[in-house]
C-alpha cells in the first residue's frame, strides 16, 4: 500500500496520468506466493509483487507470468495461484466487487450494488457455475454464494476466474 500510494504521488508530481484500477480484497486461504527457493533474492521478488499487482488485465498478467518463466523457468503452482489470484481482484474490483471471503462452502462478497449480480452470474448456462451453488442476498450491498459443498481454497479460486471471466478486461 505504501509503495502505491509513493508511486501514485511520484507520477502526480511528473504529470503523468494516473489510471487507479480498483482491485477486490480476496481471501482464500490459498497458497499463493513466490517461492524463495524459484526467486533467490527479496528485491527480485518484491519487484515481481510489484509487477503482478501492476497489471490491469488477464492479458497483461498473462504477459508477467511469461516474463517471470522466460527469467526463472516454469512457474510453480503458488507463483500461477499467485497470477490467477491477481486476476481475481482486479476482474472483481471492475466487476464492482469490494470484497470475496471464503469461509467453508460459502463466498461473502461485498458489491457496490447488488445489481451487478446479474453480469457477474451471467454465465448460468454453464453447468459448472450453474451447478456450483446459490447465491442468497443479505442485504443491498451483501451476497454469499453457498456453494454445494467445500471445494478447497484452489478449486475455488478456479471457481471466481471462470466467473469473473467476462471482467478480466477493461471495459
Amino acid at each position: 500500500m505504501y509503495c502505491q500510494l509513493l508511486d501514485a504521488a511520484v507520477r502526480r508530481l511528473q504529470g503523468q496520468k494516473i489510471e487507479e484500477v480498483r482491485r477486490a480484497d480476496v481471501q482464500l486461504e490459498v497458497a499463493a506466493f513466490i517461492p524463495n527457493s524459484y526467486v533467490p533474492t527479496e528485491t527480485q521478488r518484491i519487484a515481481l509483487y510489484r509487477q503482478l499487482r501492476r497489471a490491469a488485465t488477464a492479458q497483461r498478467l498473462q504477459e508477467v507470468a511469461e516474463e517471470i518463466a522466460d527469467m526463472y523457468g516454469p512457474l510453480p503452482d503458488e507463483v500461477r495461484r499467485l497470477v490467477d489470484l491477481e486476476e481475481v481482484r482486479a476482474a472483481g474490483g471492475r466487476a464492482g466487487i469490494g470484497s470475496i471471503h471464503r469461509s467453508g462452502a460459502d463466498l461473502a462478497m461485498t458489491l457496490q450494488d447488488v445489481a451487478v449480480l446479474g453480469p457477474i452470474f451471467s454465465k448460468a448456462a454453464d453447468p459448472e457455475i450453474r451447478d456450483a451453488g446459490v447465491v442468497r442476498v443479505l442485504d443491498p450491498h451483501t451476497v454469499v454464494w453457498r456453494l454445494r459443498e467445500d471445494p478447497g481454497a484452489v478449486q475455488a479460486l478456479a471457481l471466481l476466474k471462470k466467473v469473473l471471466a467476462g471482467f478480466s478486461h477493461n471495459k
